[in-house]
């Protein structure tokens, strides 16, 4: 018990060390300086279109801040509501690539990747709360919805509930961003 609260403790102070350091050195205005360009580029020139293939590849494996790069967009004046049923659009695509890999790939290659005590419970699990986890993970920022997503193509998971609760979730998500980016604008750029 004593130990655990040690680690605690040890995480906050690092925390407060990194932020700390990371307002010394504005970091902020060094990453915001990096995106407010091609962030304004990709608006000015593709709009929604370029925002929607931008999209696809998040909704894949590819390490991407969808919700901020919505956020972003509509910072710069995209609007709001094309914008989030677009990039849902664009993200639940991306999402479906995976989910049909592990359709393809199917359970043998889950099997091979995952000691089999926890296969199981990964399949009673998945069985259990499989679409309400997308639901979840698909209105939630930060979750490995794209890794759910070849879960649920190799577990044969309904591909158009998925796609569905996908869509209505990270529409939501987007809606959120989109709005947030919008007021706070001022915030992100000045």
């Amino acid at each position: 018990m004593e130990k655990d609260r040690l680690k605690l403790v040890g995480l906050a102070v690092a925390l407060a060390v990194l932020i700390s350091v990371a307002l010394w050195l504005d970091l902020w205005g060094k990453v915001r300086d990096e995106i407010e360009g091609p962030t304004r580029y990709l608006i000015r020139e593709y709009g929604l279109v370029g925002t929607f293939l931008v999209m696809i590849l998040a909704g894949t494996a590819l390490p991407m801040a969808s919700p901020l790069i919505v956020a972003f967009c509509a910072s710069l004046g995209a609007p709001l509501l094309p914008l989030a049923l677009v990039a849902a659009l664009g993200y639940v695509l991306g999402l479906m690539v995976n989910y049909g890999l592990g359709y393809v790939l199917g359970l043998k290659f889950v099997r091979g990747k995952v000691p089999p005590e926890r296969f199981e419970r990964l399949s009673s699990w998945l069985s259990k709360w499989g679409l309400g986890l997308v639901a979840a993970f698909s209105f939630l920022p930060a979750t490995p919805l794209e890794t759910l997503s070849l879960l649920c193509g190799a577990f044969h998971v309904d591909a158009r509930k998925f796609a569905l609760i996908s869509y209505i979730g990270k529409a939501a998500q987007f809606c959120l961003f989109a709005f947030l980016g919008s007021e706070l604008a001022w915030l992100i750029w000045d």
